[in-house]
């Protein structure tokens, strides 16, 4: 599927961002990350909910909407899902198995250099457009911001070729589905500096568990720079339903809030449950 062609093939029945969604989405005081099944309740809690949309039906995704939501659909635009049909994929398709050891998975990581690594998020983004959903969080894109990776055949795919080619997947997204809302997951290396133009916020995962050197205190000076257009989420994973993982992760998020950034403190795995402290403590509809 080429990407001009994307928006063609969208249900009659699609419902995407209305004119006051992008404006929640920067209005928005929390939001939650949660890829599970069900906790609808919890979920209609927060602004901005980033959900598996494989978890959730059209009607169920109108129900978050209509109760103010802006709703968010998780992408990984390199890392096939387990079990996931790659129909007409080839060696040719992948990075190498040792690419996908730097990056510490088992599974392969699509190239995104392949024509093929944006068929695939085309037809993802459609199949989430016809739930509903008002965008994308599109994670995994920092795979490839490593020194060294190398193609299925052995040959070096330099890094700056891969974060071009990711930009370039990003922006056939944008331009396939101008209207949609577009947060990208990390990719804070390089990738952001290239995509910037084309979403509409950056997430930072597991920002906690960074050393506080001088490229974190850079790239926190960069996302604080962004603007007002732009929305930047802290995330953090661990702990259960109820309790952080540790003061520093508090205080790292506090940090992050005096900024003008989203934080969520996620339960492990998100998919477990919903963080309400969350929603609690920065105000709830």
């Amino acid at each position: 599927m080429h990407a001009a062609n994307a928006p063609r093939q969208r249900d009659e029945a699609y419902r995407g961002p209305d004119r006051s969604a992008r404006q929640r989405f920067l209005d928005a005081r929390n939001f939650v990350v949660f890829y599970g099944y069900g906790h609808a309740e919890e979920v209609q809690r927060f602004d901005i909910a980033i959900l598996e949309p494989a978890a959730w039906d059209g009607d169920s995704v109108l129900r978050l909407k209509d109760a103010g939501l802006v709703v968010l659909a998780y992408l990984s635009l390199l890392e096939p899902q387990p079990g996931e049909a790659l129909d007409g994929f080839g060696p040719s398709d992948f990075l190498s198995e040792r690419a996908a050891e730097a990056c510490g998975h088992q599974q392969l990581i699509v190239d995104p250099g392949s024509p093929r690594c944006i068929e695939r998020a085309q037809a993802k983004v459609t199949n989430a457009m016809r739930l509903h959903f008002d965008g994308l969080f599109i994670d995994t894109v920092s795979d490839v911001e490593r020194p060294v990776l190398t193609r299925f055949d052995g040959s070096v795919a330099p890094a700056d070729q891969l974060a071009l080619a990711v930009v370039h997947a990003i922006a056939s997204i944008r331009q396939a589905w101008p209207s949609a809302i577009l947060c990208q997951n990390m990719g804070l290396e390089t990738i952001c500096r290239l995509s910037v133009g084309s979403v509409d916020g950056f997430c930072w995962e597991n920002f906690n568990r960074c050393p506080q050197n001088r490229w974190f205190w850079k790239t926190l000076e960069w996302l604080a720079g962004l603007g007002p257009e732009k929305r930047v989420f802290l995330l953090a994973e661990g702990g259960d339903c109820t309790v952080t993982d540790s003061q520093r992760d508090i205080e790292m998020a506090s940090r992050g809030q005096s900024l003008g950034f989203l934080t969520y403190l996620a339960p492990r795995g998100y998919s477990s449950g919903v963080n309400l402290i969350e929603a609690l403590t920065k105000g709830t509809r």
